[in-house]
């Protein structure tokens, strides 16, 4: 694996702030260094800023949309169905 990939796999904990003080100067140096990871990491900013701005969203409990009285297994739609065995085909010859 390559260093700018090795790089390139940190940056989202970079951006967290999940890295090691040496671990994240290193990382810093080697942006700086590389213009393919300098573009990178600025792509990876820009698409954290966006992701930020979206919506928080609610979680939703399923619990709450199975009626108390039908906690038994769920219902699977691919039951599986007994399959013919093929017909013996006697071929003229």
């Amino acid at each position: 694996m390559s260093e700018c990939s090795v790089i390139a796999e940190t940056m989202p904990l970079l951006l967290t702030e999940s890295l090691d003080p040496a671990q994240r100067e290193q990382t810093h140096q080697h942006i700086e260094t590389c213009a393919t990871c300098a573009g990178e990491w600025l792509a990876t900013r820009e698409t954290w800023r966006v992701l930020e701005t979206l919506p928080r969203l609610k979680r939703v409990s399923l619990e709450a949309e199975v009626p108390r009285g039908d906690r038994s297994r769920p219902r699977r739609t691919d039951e599986r169905r007994p399959v013919p065995a093929p017909r013996r085909v006697a071929l003229a010859g």
